[in-house]
């Protein structure tokens, strides 16, 4: 999905979009960027730390959102999962297209980087802004697992 990102690697993406760097903006991108699967708000609150506030991870997760640092994937849950946007993605356009994975045994998500589904034709007049795609089976893990 993504490769580990570095504090210093954080702030300097974090200035790139245009966003303060916090420390908490930094320790949330670096948390996503060591993951290998999206990671809902719940698994974001337990890796940050118990004492992490929901509304202030909210806020900023929206704030990333926004600047095209991270983007949220409904996987067909209650709970949206998110993960970092590659540095072509900005504030006015994700430029990601890949297909998202929900893994039906272990209930992870994965942002499958090496399939890129085909863009949508739409009728004339219409602009996408942004398009996902998610897939439901068993991840490698769980396939193997259950031979």
């Amino acid at each position: 999905m993504t490769t580990s990102v570095k504090p210093a690697d954080s702030a300097h993406r974090l200035r790139q979009h245009g966003v303060r760097s916090t420390p908490f903006r930094r320790a949330l991108l670096q948390v996503l960027g060591e993951s290998s699967v999206a990671l809902t708000q719940a698994q974001l609150i337990q890796m940050l730390g118990h004492d992490t506030d929901r509304v202030t991870l909210y806020r900023n997760l929206r704030s990333l959102m926004q600047a095209g640092i991270l983007h949220e994937i409904n996987a067909g849950t209650t709970n949206p999962c998110y993960a970092l946007c590659p540095p072509v993605c900005d504030a006015t356009e994700h430029q990601h297209r890949h297909i998202h994975f929900r893994c039906d045994a272990c209930g992870a998500t994965h942002c499958v980087d090496s399939l890129e589904p085909p863009w949508p034709v739409l009728p004339t007049g219409y602009r996408v802004r942004d398009w996902k795609l998610t897939a439901e089976g068993l991840c490698k893990t769980c396939s193997k697992s259950q031979k």
